[in-house]
Formats: C-alpha cells, sequence, structure tokens
C-alpha cells in the first residue's frame, strides 16, 4: 500500500514537471537549443503558450527555461484572455511571476475597448490585468480623442 502510494506521489511530481517545462511551442524558420536544453535560440516565427492564451510573432527570441523568461525583439504578442495586443521593439515575458515588460516603440490595443497606447516602456501584471507605464504615452481611443501623460496605469478588467 505504501509503495503504491509513493508510486503514485512520484508519477504526478514526474508529470507536474514535464508540463511545466515546455511553456512555449516555437514554430521558427531557425531553432538553436544549448546549454542542455535550458536556452532556446530561435529566429523569424512565433512562439505560442502551452495553453494557447498567448501568441507572440517576432524577429528573435530568446528562452531561458530554468527561469521561464521569454524575451522577443521586433514583434507583435497577443494576449487572447485580454483580448490585447503589444507591437514591441523588445519585450520579456516572466512567466513565473505574471510579469510582461516591454520597451523600445511600443503600441498597446485593447482591442474590445478600442483603446491604442503608444509609449516607450510598459508592463503587464497579467494576475493584476494592469499595464502601467512611467513614461510620455499617448492614449487614443475610437471616438479619436487624444490624451498625452507623463505616466499611466490602466486597467483592463
Amino acid at each position: 500500500m505504501k509503495n503504491k502510494l509513493l508510486k503514485h506521489i512520484l508519477l504526478y511530481i514526474f508529470i507536474c514537471n514535464i508540463s511545466f517545462a515546455e511553456q512555449y511551442r516555437f514554430e521558427t524558420s531557425e531553432i538553436e537549443i544549448i546549454n542542455e536544453g535550458n536556452v532556446i535560440y530561435a529566429k523569424n516565427g512565433k512562439a505560442v503558450s502551452t495553453d494557447g492564451n498567448l501568441e507572440i510573432i517576432a524577429e528573435k527570441f530568446e528562452f531561458v527555461k530554468d527561469l521561464d523568461i521569454l524575451n522577443a525583439f521586433n514583434g507583435v504578442a497577443f494576449f487572447k484572455p485580454d483580448n490585447l495586443k503589444i507591437e514591441f521593439n523588445e519585450i520579456k515575458l516572466d512567466q513565473l511571476n505574471s510579469i510582461t515588460s516591454a520597451k523600445d516603440k511600443i503600441k498597446i490595443t485593447d482591442l474590445t475597448k478600442k483603446i491604442s497606447i503608444e509609449t516607450s516602456s510598459v508592463t503587464f501584471d497579467r494576475k493584476k490585468k494592469i499595464l502601467e507605464s512611467q513614461s510620455q504615452s499617448v492614449l487614443k481611443d475610437n471616438q479619436n480623442n487624444i490624451i498625452n501623460t507623463k505616466s499611466f496605469i490602466y486597467n483592463i478588467k
């Protein structure tokens, strides 16, 4: 009985490690896996989260598996549950903390509320559903109202 329970516990731990080890599926023209599979470099294509809720199309990707951090360059990210699109020059997705940060010529589009934001740096807390920027930004809505601001906090909920 104890051996059977121990086998079930070990099997559960093994299955959980497998499911969390692969956070993204890469569909790219080039891929390089180094450091015993811990680091992935990819070019020209897309990375899709295993749950399908996040899709990133970019020129270049760097994924560090043990830190669960994906960096992408020159592309667009679609956060499907939030109906949010972020065009970027550089984006960093920290899956462990559910924090996404982007910098350098960013355009964010809330596809539900039809609001666009242009800024030079932004942080997206995916748990709290909050976008925040401490840099000069321009917000536009679907009625062509324009707001220029030095910083903003935008609640996606």
